[in-house]
């Protein structure tokens, strides 16, 4: 018995960003603000037709998404996330781990082990809560210093420097099927930075971590 005949699939739009980038099998994509996501319809427009994925701002980070200790806050990350779920844009969250923007009660007073636990906490109910809505994940942000050296962050100075390394264990045990990065900026070009960010990664993927990518971050103003 046949099946009748395929349809085929609708060409991109080339006359947008988004389908000409789809026409070679490329992602662009924006970042969204919490205040143009509820003030700006002109933006979302823009946004949703323009650009085939969205990340976050802010609402993805640690410390807008856990409130308290043992209070959390997905509603605006929620809503972006289904912003995009409607206009078929892929999702990438940013940033599990980042020395900035984490809860306030993240600080030097927490042993190793009192910290090691928020961490998997964090993780965990993060990655479990958008599970595989969001396809794409910074796991890292800005862990090394310009001139190549680990950043002396409270990560690292009360975990030491496996942190980075037990952090992506911990984002491909909750997330499999996520693609997950390792996201810096002053990377883009041959420096102490990109080496020891180039070495990181090797050895990464020498010790069989799962690590997918590197972001190259960069800020543009107008």
């Amino acid at each position: 018995t046949g099946t009748g005949p395929v349809e085929p699939e609708p060409e991109p739009d080339r006359t947008t960003l988004r389908g000409a980038a789809e026409t070679s099998g490329r992602v662009v994509g924006a970042a969204l603000s919490s205040s143009a996501l509820a003030s700006d319809p002109d933006y979302i427009e823009v946004l949703t037709r323009e650009f085939g994925g969205l990340t976050p701002e802010n609402a993805t980070k640690w410390g807008p998404l856990q409130t308290g200790e043992e209070s959390w806050d997905f509603s605006t990350a929620d809503a972006m996330v289904e912003l995009a779920e409607g206009a078929d844009m892929r999702v990438k969250g940013h940033a599990l781990l980042w020395h900035s923007q984490t809860p306030e009660w993240i600080d030097e007073s927490l042993s190793a082990e009192a910290l090691q636990t928020a961490i998997e906490a964090h993780f965990t109910t993060t990655l479990d809560h958008f599970g595989t809505r969001v396809a794409d994940w910074d796991v890292v942000n800005e862990a090394y210093e310009g001139d190549g050296s680990m950043r002396q962050s409270l990560f690292w100075s009360t975990l030491g420097p496996s942190y980075l390394a037990e952090a992506f264990r911990l984002a491909a045990e909750h997330a499999p099927d996520a693609r997950l990065f390792y996201n810096d900026y002053g990377i883009e070009g041959l420096n102490s930075k990109s080496d020891a960010v180039a070495q990181m990664v090797s050895e990464l993927r020498a010790d069989g971590v799962s690590i997918h990518g590197v972001g190259m971050q960069m800020h543009l103003t107008r």
